[in-house]
C-alpha cells in the first residue's frame, strides 16, 4: 500500500514540473501581409485533411521555413513580396533558437525577410 501512495505522490510531483526551457515557445508579433496570411491559413486547413499533414498551424509552417532558411537550404528572392498589400497583426510562435535567429536579423528587416523566407518556401514545396 505504501507503494501506490509513493507512486501517487511521485505522478503528482511530475504534473507540477515545469516545461524544460527548450521546450518553451516564444511569441513574435509583427505586421505580415494580410493576403500572405490567408494564403498560408488556406495552405494549413488544406493540410489538414491529407493523410499526412507537413504542418498543422500557421506558426509550424512559419518554424518549417525559418529552419530552412537558418540550415542554408532556401534561397530567399525578395522580389516576391509585395509591399502595397494590407498588413494585419499577427503573433505567432516561435522555439527559443528561432527566435534568436530571428531577433538576429535588423530590426527594419524582419518583417520583410520573414515574408521573403516564408514566400521562397511555399515556392519549394
Amino acid at each position: 500500500m505504501r507503494d501506490l501512495a509513493l507512486s501517487k505522490e511521485t505522478i503528482k510531483l511530475e504534473k507540477q514540473r515545469p516545461i524544460s526551457v527548450s521546450q518553451r515557445k516564444k511569441n513574435v508579433t509583427c505586421f505580415l501581409d494580410e493576403f500572405l496570411l490567408t494564403k498560408l491559413k488556406n495552405l494549413v486547413n488544406q493540410q489538414k485533411f491529407a493523410p499526412r499533414p507537413k504542418f498543422y498551424s500557421v506558426s509550424e509552417l512559419i518554424r518549417q521555413a525559418l529552419v530552412c532558411y537558418k540550415d542554408q537550404e532556401l534561397k530567399i528572392d525578395s522580389s516576391l513580396r509585395k509591399l502595397g498589400n494590407p498588413r494585419i497583426s499577427y503573433t505567432f510562435s516561435l522555439t527559443p533558437d528561432l527566435c534568436n535567429f530571428y531577433k538576429t536579423w535588423p530590426d527594419r528587416q524582419r518583417v520583410g525577410t520573414l515574408e521573403a523566407v516564408v514566400l521562397s518556401y511555399l515556392n519549394t514545396i
